[in-house]
């Protein structure tokens, strides 16, 4: 399992309407850009699904990843 996981929710809105995708490191605050002009917030989430399946994280590791990027903001 690796360091990193994509993810995006509903309010991750570009100003043109279309959903973006980011990438959360684990323990580190924050996300970065990872890609954007998915057209529903469902597409991005699946394209988000997908790659992180690729990099062979269950969908609950991936949210453990997450999660951990935003605690880390907190500290």
């Amino acid at each position: 399992m690796g360091d990193t996981a994509l993810h995006t929710d509903a309010s991750m809105v570009d100003s043109d309407g279309t959903y973006k995708v980011v990438v959360s490191t684990r323990n580190v605050p924050g996300y970065a850009p990872w890609n954007s002009g998915w057209p529903t917030a469902e597409a991005a989430r699946a394209y988000a699904d997908e790659h992180n399946a690729k990099l062979g994280l269950t969908p609950d590791q991936a949210r453990e990843i997450i999660a951990s990027s935003m605690a880390a903001q907190r500290r």
